[in-house]
């Protein structure tokens, strides 16, 4: 029997390309899968309706929709308020001026840019805290982790506006994984952002502590108060036992509070006038 290689090869060339177009495909169905979850604020359209659309899903049952105990408790949290934690006060040394001056006068696009990107969200987000009992002042966090970008990634994995890292998003409720990353989920994410801001606030019932322990973790900031015998942050940076990024963070965020509290004080435009 004679074979036609002609025809052999035409069939291997017409199977390669019936696969790569099989693969194509599939890696446009796991991007629009994962789309929204990758994506700028502009993708979940107005914040409010977007918040109410996902308020209606997750009224319905699991077997309705198949959303975790987790997504039902955003409509539990507008139905049980709960206890409302003391804001963080504004203090203001020559630590936190340094940092002042930087956002002021060598990178003031740092929070403008930041404003114009959480501007139509921020009434959102400012109600979930409200509903979890966290202060509104706290949303401060997401401005400095991630500039308020919900698709914000760091080298060391943290994702998202909160910059959450995988195994404390999943300890949060917040699903991770190729198909699907909650943590990119404007909502979702600041839910369990305020649950870990209650959890760390309820162990040192001191903002600094929670800030620092936010960024180094909970271990850090327990060796630094066994080994000063004190529980106060300016201690425990004099003695150097909270020191470098962690201590930074905590000056970083007084800054940026003393300038949201009074933005056109510094040269910066409110929130409303971004809006």
């Amino acid at each position: 029997m004679t074979i036609d290689i002609s025809e052999t090869r035409g069939a291997a060339y017409v199977k390669r390309c019936y696969a790569a177009v099989r693969f194509l495909m599939l890696l446009i169905n796991l991007c629009l899968l994962n789309g929204c979850y990758n994506v700028p604020f502009g993708f979940f359209g107005n914040s409010e309706s977007y918040r109410k659309r996902r308020q209606q899903e997750l009224a319905l049952t699991p077997a309705e929709n198949q959303v975790s105990p987790f997504e039902q408790a955003i409509i539990v949290s507008e139905r049980e308020r709960a206890e409302v934690l003391p804001p963080p006060q504004v203090e203001i040394n020559e630590d936190v001026k340094k940092h002042i001056r930087y956002f002021v006068e060598k990178d003031p696009e740092y929070i403008s840019n930041s404003l114009k990107r959480i501007a139509e969200w921020y009434p959102t987000l400012r109600q979930i805290l409200r509903d979890e009992g966290i202060p509104e002042e706290m949303l401060n966090v997401a401005l400095i982790e991630s500039r308020f970008n919900p698709n914000a990634h760091s080298r060391a994995g943290a994702v998202g506006l909160w910059q959450f890292m995988k195994g404390t998003a999943r300890h949060y409720g917040l699903k991770v994984g190729f198909l699907k990353d909650e943590r990119r989920d404007p909502v979702l994410s600041t839910i369990a952002a305020a649950r870990l801001l209650r959890d760390l606030y309820n162990r040192y019932h001191d903002w600094k502590l929670v800030l620092a322990a936010y960024n180094a973790g909970s271990g850090t900031v327990d060796r630094a108060i066994r080994r000063a015998v004190s529980r106060d942050f300016w201690v425990l940076r004099k003695k150097r036992l909270i020191r470098g990024q962690p201590s930074l963070y905590v000056l970083r965020f007084l800054a940026v509070l003393a300038i949201m509290q009074n933005p056109e004080k510094y040269g910066f435009k409110s929130l409303r006038d971004y809006s």
